[in-house]
């Protein structure tokens, strides 16, 4: 990803950051944007697949913490997990970003 296209994402996430967060102090209703958590595993799943393409699998554990992050969300709101597990998803997701990275290393 070229400079440009991480200040997007890196905008882009601290602006739903700040939208979750302002939700969570009750400075926002956010019951209106039911479609939030799928953008945001959308997201994930674009950074995974573009990392993916691009350098033999650099970067794809930021994409698939985004992508667990929007799961969970998903996860949470159908009422399949607790808000109490999502510790346990994001090392999940570290953890295979983790390993995807040194076997896309390994294959140079």
């Amino acid at each position: 990803m070229r400079r440009s296209g991480a200040r997007v994402w890196g905008f882009g996430l601290i602006a739903i950051g700040l939208l979750l967060l302002s939700a969570n102090l009750g400075l926002i209703p956010l019951h209106g944007l039911p479609f939030l958590p799928m953008l945001v595993l959308l997201a994930g799943l674009w950074l995974t697949v573009d990392a993916g393409r691009r350098a033999a699998g650099r970067g794809n554990t930021a994409g698939l913490v985004v992508m667990a992050a929007g799961a969970f969300w998903i996860a949470v709101s159908l009422g399949w997990l607790a808000e109490e597990q999502f510790l346990a998803v994001l090392l999940l997701s570290l953890g295979f970003g983790v390993l995807l990275r040194s076997t896309a290393v390994g294959r140079r």
